[in-house]
């Protein structure tokens, strides 16, 4: 059967990489060796600088990236999955990526196919490994072997009928560290596995797919690639969006994924069964201020994992208010990220418990956690007003400024009425302004409105989240 040859979106390689801090461990799976498996090889030409010994912890921090990707992906649709790589035991006991140190001859890193012959040539051409190369070259940034065959059975030509390939070179090693970014190195893996398929209800028609935010979608350039966002940009370190295109631990029955080939199936990944409708995840989080003036902000941080402490990524966590009746008011939200995280900014109107929420979803049940009270009072404004005659206006001019205990700022957006109060006591209110965002505001009027006695009076009164009664004084005397 006839391969295809599937590149990354270069324009990725413009992302950051990932922290060092992560873990290494990938799953155990009996012996790590025997079966399906994704085999990791560091591939250098010979002559050139080998990197191997220095980039070893690296390559297997990137190979538990990619085991992430799938795990994360597998959850939401209430499934386990991970990746099978050939494992070797680590100092702590658990298990790592093996990563092999292969040489080949110069010149074959200049270009994929090139790099297949090679290590072909040097015994790596088994069907029952996927070899998952990073590249110490710069020629492109990742691409991958992959089959056009959709058929459901086990015998589809990207379950292990062939040895397949994926290159991923340095420029684009270790990618897909945080929310709205991809791991090269699952990207092409995904499709060694056999997505995206020219039948899927989102291809592109070249290998990949059209509704974002996902791992394998993107403008390719093929006959259906105008990209439609389909999915939120924090979900483009997982696996298809919407479940519905390549990968799915549990596809409708009759759908798409049901009848054709679904790399979740893949005899190269782990099945770890179901997570079991309504298992409840942990959600956590803090403040970092519990008592702020009408309308500050407060930072919201918080992280949702599994109770084996998995992160769960790809979930909308709200930031709600609860007031004295039990009554919630949603402040703000966002998605977790890979690492199950999110920070959120909000800003509450009045004084209650802060709650953060989850939905309740097929594979997960809904979660709360408080945040405590925080306590939301009102301003104190302080005016300073100056007023002056220039020709045939009055010029009015000053600002306004707020403090809530020991916080002070300027108040911006603010209405500042100037009110003239005759000799008789009659008062009429001559001008009006708002202050700007330093708290400065400007107004005039006719000088014949003023008058020649009597006194000005800026006043502050009836803002919502102010105090009443803030005024400045100026005393008018006879012309």
């Amino acid at each position: 059967m006839t391969q295809a040859v599937v590149e990354a979106d270069p324009s990725i390689a413009e992302t950051s990489t990932s922290s060092a801090g992560a873990l290494t461990a990938v799953p155990c799976d009996g012996d790590g060796t025997t079966g399906y498996r994704v085999q990791a090889m560091y591939v250098v030409e010979a002559g050139k600088p080998n990197r191997f010994a220095a980039l070893q912890s690296s390559l297997k921090l990137w190979a538990a990236g990619v085991d992430e990707v799938f795990s994360q992906s597998a959850a939401t649709t209430g499934g386990v999955r991970h990746v099978r790589f050939v494992t070797e035991p680590a100092a702590d006991g658990t298990c790592e990526a093996s990563v092999l140190n292969v040489e080949v001859p110069a010149g074959a890193t200049a270009d994929f196919a090139s790099t297949i012959a090679a290590v072909k040539a040097l015994g790596y051409r088994d069907p029952t490994r996927k070899y998952l190369m990073w590249t110490d070259a710069n020629a492109l940034c990742g691409v991958a072997q992959q089959y056009p065959d959709d058929s459901a059975a086990d015998t589809n030509s990207n379950n292990g009928r062939y040895p397949m390939f994926a290159r991923v070179d340095n420029a684009c090693w270790g990618l897909g560290d945080s929310a709205g970014t991809r791991s090269v190195e699952a990207h092409e893996l995904a499709h060694n596995l056999g997505g995206v398929q020219n039948s899927a209800p989102n291809a592109t028609g070249s290998g990949h797919c059209n509704d974002e935010s996902d791992t394998l979608c993107y403008n390719d350039g093929g006959p259906s690639a105008a990209v439609v966002e389909k999915c939120s940009p924090e979900q483009e370190f997982l696996l298809d969006c919407n479940s519905d295109d390549y990968f799915s631990t549990d596809p409708a029955v009759g759908s798409y994924l049901a009848t054709h080939w679904n790399v979740a199936n893949s005899r190269f990944l782990i099945d770890g069964g179901r997570l079991g409708a309504g298992v409840a995840p942990i959600l956590d989080g803090s403040v970092n201020r519990t008592n702020v003036g009408f309308g500050s902000p407060v930072a919201v941080s918080a992280r949702l994992q599994m109770p084996d402490g998995e992160p769960v990524a790809g979930v909308r966590v709200a930031v709600k208010l609860k007031d004295g009746s039990g009554a919630g008011s949603l402040l703000g939200s966002a998605v977790t990220s890979n690492d199950g995280s999110i920070s959120v900014t909000v800003s509450p109107a009045h004084s209650g418990e802060m709650m953060l929420a989850t939905s309740q979803t097929s594979a997960l049940a809904a979660a709360e956690h408080s945040l405590g009270q925080v306590m939301v009072g009102s301003w104190t404004p302080s005016l300073q007003f100056n007023a002056f005659k220039s020709g045939k206006f009055y010029q009015f001019s000053g600002s306004v400024a707020r403090s809530y205990l020991a916080e002070r700022s300027p108040a911006a957006q603010v209405p500042v009425d100037v009110v003239l109060t005759s000799t008789s006591g009659t008062t009429t209110t001559i001008a009006s302004a708002v202050t700007t965002s330093t708290g400065s505001w400007t107004a005039s009027v006719n000088a014949g409105v003023v008058g020649t006695s009597g006194s000005l009076q800026a006043v502050v009164r009836g803002v919502t989240g102010y105090l009443d009664g803030a005024s400045a004084s100026v005393k008018l005397g006879r012309k």
